[in-house]
C-alpha cells in the first residue's frame, strides 16, 4: 500500500510541475511562435506589448552587437535563441531590462 501512495505522490508532483508558467521554446521558428503565443495568452494586453517589444529588442541588440564579426545571421539568431530558450515572460522582461541598463551605461 505504501508503494502505491508513493507512486501517486510522485505522479501528482509531476503533473503539478508540468502545468507551470509557460516558457519560450526556441528550438525551431515554429516552436518560438507557438510558445510565444502561449506565453502571451496569459499576459495582459499591456504586458503582451511589453513582451513583443522585449523580444524584438533582445534580437535587435543581439544582431547589432555581432556586427563586424564573422558570424552568419543563423549563428547570431542561434546565439540569441540560446539566451532566450526556457525563459518565462518575467525572465525575458528582466533580460531586456538588463540589456537596456547596460546600453545606457555605455
Amino acid at each position: 500500500m505504501n508503494i502505491i501512495k508513493y507512486i501517486l505522490v510522485v505522479l501528482l508532483i509531476s503533473l503539478v510541475t508540468a502545468c507551470g508558467t509557460p516558457k519560450l521554446d526556441t528550438s525551431t521558428d515554429e516552436t518560438i511562435e507557438t510558445s510565444a503565443q502561449n506565453i502571451m495568452s496569459e499576459l495582459s494586453i499591456e504586458d503582451q506589448e511589453r513582451f513583443k517589444k522585449s523580444l524584438v529588442g533582445i534580437y535587435t541588440i543581439g544582431a547589432l552587437s555581432s556586427m563586424g564579426s564573422n558570424k552568419s545571421a543563423d549563428e547570431i539568431q542561434s546565439s540569441v535563441n540560446a539566451k532566450l530558450n526556457g525563459k518565462t515572460a518575467e525572465e525575458i522582461f528582466k533580460l531586456a531590462e538588463e540589456i537596456s541598463q547596460k546600453m545606457k551605461s555605455k
